[in-house]
């Protein structure tokens, strides 16, 4: 009896095995005919084989054959010969899969785990992957490495993952080599080597796997494990761009756009940021964006600036959301709106995106989009400092130098500049720079001046340059050199800095550089004026007095000297003063002399002083006063002025002769007004006193390196 029931079981096994056999016959028949191969394609007879193959796998499944069960459930799962039905699929796969078929026990895990018609469950997925795996299955053994990377089933542990992953990779599967070149790249659940990684890299690449290919190239641009080559990083990006690698695309894109190991081409990066743009890659929408903002191998087109900015953005790529807040904020293909500003900061902010925490907490100082908050402000200036952001830490050395948001402290402010100046940010230079100047917060030292505005200086900052040029002409730190002030003055001038037009205008008047040309001087000085520097203004206005470079127009005089004494220039308002008293350029006005010279008079201007003086003494522009005339006249005394000494030793010799009040007109006539002070033609102002630096928000159309 054993016998004859060990003989049946034989013989149902071999049917089953027939069924199988012929089943798979059937099913390879249908999908000749199905994909068109050795046979003309027919989807009639592809149907007709594909179901005589599913009745065939399903009587032999029924039987509990383990391959014709896994077979059933590929069916099921993919469509083919009967209607697609996952629960069926997977009720076969399980079958399958509890007989210890391996390729059943990895498909059952990748439903758990991928599908969306069975409720996923990670801890099942990591369950049958671990069967599989056991067995030497080597793509659930890749798998069950992510599992474990990922803490998807399972607690995280890399090293479980660096496990599995090199079980596959040593037996040739190219995604779990690529893998463990991640683990070693990253000394996650390995000791960190470059060296090993590349090592895998190289043997996934070998394969022609385009994720490999891509992480080879990344090696060889940062010779991390490899000589740094761009050329060999371009080979290796190339490779996979060809294949439609989006990061490779976006890679080879940044490559031509620098000149990295190509020559470089606007239109090639235009093109290969485009390849990976359209496949969703935000990296590469951004560096897309940026081109179109720069016309940079595409036509300029801020409408589609934004576009690919917004793409980007809106997947949560921080460049971007900061880049479209830039937009917001300038209106560049969009219009102005700085909440939409402050939004996207925000959002990049939030990331931890230093420029874009820095960019909002300008926001905050400023009021642009919030309500003005210097608490906020600092807030995320800090934020981005401790980041080691250099723009932010100038900022939040301003922050301190001034008590904005906090605490005035020189201390702190020379200790963020200094951060950010051994970084080598210009503006963080300039400011530490007027720190050592005036000895705040550090130890005073002009050579520390000198020696921070010549870094900032070198490397074309203007304003470090006309600073420069000032300790130069003043000997601070420096021997004192006319004609060295005069390169670095030229150089700021050149890039549109009006204080050095100003001071180069002056030492070409004077001759003080090397070289007098009154053209060149009124040449500057013209420059410094049109942007509103009231001394160049008042130094032109007397250019045309005196016709100096220029045809003499007292209309052109009086023009210019207005422009600076409206904003407070005392020798203008002087000079200005001059003009309405002989009425030149303007017409004749007492009163209106009387006006600018108070003005002046009041700014301790001694010859405006003596000259208001002598108004009073005369009662011209005003009602005469002897006491109002020996008051001014006292005052630009104390300053040294002689002829306002003169004047009081005259009205003291004649206090025993007659009253003052009623001098006569010769009395009058001995008090003189002094004429327009030409002196200021040759002589420049002594250093401007420090001004604020503008705050380092930075424009962020700038294409970030891949991280």
């Amino acid at each position: 009896m054993p016998t004859l029931i060990l003989c049946l079981a034989v013989a149902l096994l071999s049917a089953c095995s027939h069924r199988v056999t012929r089943a798979d016959a059937f099913y390879e028949k249908g999908m000749n005919y199905k994909e068109g191969k050795g046979v003309e394609r027919s989807s009639l007879k592809s149907e007709k084989y594909l179901q005589r193959s599913v009745a065939l796998y399903k009587k032999a499944a029924l039987r509990g054959n383990a391959e014709a069960q896994y077979k059933l459930a590929e069916c099921y799962n993919k469509g083919i010969g009967v209607s697609r039905l996952p629960n069926e699929a997977v009720k076969w796969y399980t079958e399958a899969a509890n007989q210890g078929h391996a390729e059943a026990q990895y498909e059952l895990a990748k439903c758990y785990k991928y599908s969306f018609d069975i409720n996923h469950s990670y801890v099942d997925a990591v369950k049958w992957f671990h069967k599989a795996a056991e067995q030497g299955h080597i793509y659930a053994q890749n798998e069950l490495g992510i599992c474990y990377v990922n803490g998807q089933g399972v607690e995280q542990s890399y090293a479980e993952a660096a496990k599995w992953y090199s079980e596959a990779a040593h037996k040739g599967y190219n995604w779990a080599q690529s893998n463990l070149a991640w683990c070693y790249k990253t000394g996650n659940g390995v000791e960190q080597s470059y060296e090993k990684a590349v090592w895998w890299y190289t043997c996934a690449a070998a394969s022609g796997l385009s994720e490999a290919e891509n992480e080879l190239g990344i090696c060889y641009e940062k010779g991390q494990g490899v000589e740094q080559s761009y050329r060999e990083a371009v080979k290796w990006y190339s490779q996979a761009a060809e294949k439609g690698h989006d990061w490779a695309q976006n890679n080879l894109g940044y490559c031509y756009e620098k000149g990295n190991g190509v020559e470089q081409s606007y239109t090639e990066a235009a093109k290969w940021y485009r390849k990976a743009a359209e496949q969703g890659n935000a990296m590469a929408q951004n560096g897309l964006g940026y081109c179109y903002e720069k016309g940079n191998g595409v036509e300029q087109s801020y409408e589609e600036t934004v576009k690919w900015y917004r793409k980007a953005a809106e997947q949560g790529y921080d460049r971007a959301q900061t880049n479209l807040g830039y937009c917001y904020e300038k209106g560049i293909g969009v219009e102005q709106s700085y909440e939409e500003t402050v939004k996207w900061y925000r959002k990049a902010a939030e990331q931890g995106y230093d420029r874009a925490q820095t960019n909002l907490g300008y926001c905050y100082e400023i009021g642009n989009g919030v309500e003005q908050s210097h608490e906020e402000a600092v807030k995320w200036y800090r934020k981005a400092a401790e980041q080691g952001y250099d723009r932010a830490q100038c900022n939040l050395g301003y922050c301190y130098e001034k008590g904005i948001g906090v605490e005035q402290s020189y201390e702190e402010a020379s200790k963020w500049y200094l951060k950010a100046a051994e970084q080598g940010y210009d503006r963080a230079q300039t400011n530490l720079a007027l720190l050592y100047k005036y000895g705040r917060g550090v130890k005073q030292s002009y050579i520390e001046t000198v020696k921070w505005y010549q870094k900032a200086a070198d490397q074309g900052y203007a304003r470090a340059q006309d600073r420069l040029g000032m300790c130069y002409d003043d000997g601070l730190g420096v021997g004192r050199s006319c004609s060295e002030a005069m390169i670095w003055f030229l150089k700021a001038a050149e890039q549109g800095n009006r204080n050095s037009q100003y001071k180069a205008g002056c030492h070409y008047m004077s001759g003080n550089g090397g070289v007098q040309s009154y053209d060149e001087g009124t040449k500057w000085l013209r420059k410094a004026a049109e942007q509103n520097h009231r001394g160049a203004q008042c130094n032109l206005g007397l250019c045309y007095v005196y016709g100096k470079g220029v045809e003499q127009s007292y209309e052109e005089a009086a023009k210019w000297l207005r422009k600076a004494a409206e904003q407070g220039h005392a020798n203008a308002q002087y000079n200005l003063g001059i003009s309405y008293k002989d009425g030149n350029g303007v017409e004749q006005s007492y009163t209106e002399a009387v006006n600018w010279f108070r003005k002046a008079a009041e700014q301790e201007h001694a010859n405006a002083q003596c000259n208001l003086g002598v108004c009073y003494a005369k009662g011209l522009g005003v009602e005469k006063s002897m006491t109002e005339a020996a008051k001014w006249w006292k005052l630009a005394a104390e300053q040294g002025h002689q002829k306002a000494k003169e004047f009081l030793a005259k009205i003291s010799e004649r206090k025993n002769i007659k009253p003052l009040i009623n001098l006569t007109r010769h009395d009058e006539d001995q008090f003189n007004f002094m004429d327009a002070e030409q002196d200021a033609l040759f002589h420049s102002i002594g250093c401007v006193g420090a001004q604020r630096l503008s705050l380092a928000k930075e424009s962020q159309f700038g294409n970030d390196s891949r991280e």
